[in-house]
C-alpha cells in the first residue's frame, strides 16, 4: 500500500472511531478525542489531528463546542423571549446605552419535568444605573427587588415582578446567551430557590444531551464566578462527559 493510500485509510478508520465516540456521548473533549486516536494508531501528530478535526466540522460529524470541546448535536438552543418582551422592549427604549440584560425562569420550562407556573423575571444591570432602573420600573407598575438574597423577603413571583442585580463585569447585549442564562440560573437557584437542586442538574443534563452549546463557555463563566464543576454538574452528566 502506498503512503497516500494508507493515510486515506486512516483519515477513513479516524471518522468511523469519531462516530463511534459520539454514538457514545453527546459531548467529547479534545483530549479524549487525541487519546483515543494515538491508542488506536490512528494520528501520528497533533498537526495531523487538527486537521482530521477541522474536515470533521466541515463535514459535519462533530460540531464546535467551544474550545477544546466537540459535539454531535447539530442543533442551537434557543430561548422563547415571549414572556420577557414587554420587560425587554421597556427597558431598550428608555435605557439603549445602559448596559444590561434579562431572562426569566419561566423560559426554561420545555426542557423541566416540573414545569415553573410562577417566578421573578431576572434583570443584571450596570451598576451604575441600576436605581435609576428600579424607579423606572416602580412607576411602570412593576414589582421590584434590589439585589435580594437568601436572608432577604423573597422577592415576587407574579408576572410582573422583576430582580435586579448590579453587576461590574462587560455585558454585551440585552439578550443573554444560552451559557450566561444557565449559568445565572443556577446562581439564583442558589440564592432564592425556586425549583429542586435535582431539576436543575436534570435541565442540564437535557440541555447537553440534546442541544449544541459552548460547553467550553459554560466553564469559563462557571470559573469566573468561582463555582466549582461538581456543583454544577450532576453526577452523571459529569460522567457522561467522560470529567469525572
Amino acid at each position: 500500500m502506498n503512503p497516500s493510500s494508507s493515510k486515506v485509510t486512516k483519515k477513513a478508520a479516524f471518522f468511523s472511531r469519531l462516530r463511534e465516540l459520539a454514538d457514545s456521548q453527546s459531548y467529547l473533549s479534545y483530549e479524549q478525542i487525541k487519546e483515543t486516536a494515538k491508542g488506536d494508531k490512528l494520528i501520528e501528530n497533533e498537526t495531523t489531528l487538527k486537521d482530521y478535526l477541522g474536515e470533521a466540522v466541515d463535514k459535519g460529524i462533530l460540531h464546535s463546542a467551544g474550545r477544546g470541546w466537540y459535539t454531535r448535536n447539530a442543533k442551537a438552543v434557543f430561548l422563547d423571549n415571549a414572556v420577557v418582551r414587554e420587560l425587554k422592549d421597556a427597558l431598550t427604549n428608555r435605557f439603549p446605552l445602559l448596559p444590561h440584560y434579562l431572562w426569566s425562569p419561566l423560559q426554561f420550562n420545555p426542557w423541566l419535568h416540573h414545569q415553573l407556573g410562577r417566578s421573578p423575571t431576572f434583570v443584571y444591570v450596570d451598576s451604575n444605573g441600576i436605581e435609576d432602573m428600579a424607579e423606572f420600573l416602580r412607576n411602570q407598575g412593576w414589582e421590584v427587588a434590589v439585589s435580594p438574597g437568601k436572608n432577604d423577603p423573597s422577592p415576587g413571583r407574579g408576572p410582573r415582578s422583576v430582580v435586579l442585580r448590579g453587576i461590574r463585569r462587560e455585558i454585551e447585549e440585552h439578550e443573554p446567551s444560552i451559557e450566561t442564562a444557565l449559568v445565572d440560573l443556577f446562581v439564583e437557584n442558589k440564592r432564592l430557590e425556586l425549583m429542586d437542586a435535582s431539576e436543575f442538574h436534570e435541565m442540564v443534563h437535557k440541555f447537553l444531551a440534546q442541544h449544541q452549546v459552548d460547553l467550553a463557555g459554560i466553564f469559563r463563566k462557571l470559573g469566573d464566578r468561582k463555582i466549582k464543576l461538581c456543583e454544577f454538574l450532576a453526577e452523571k452528566t459529569a460522567d457522561y462527559l467522560g470529567i469525572l
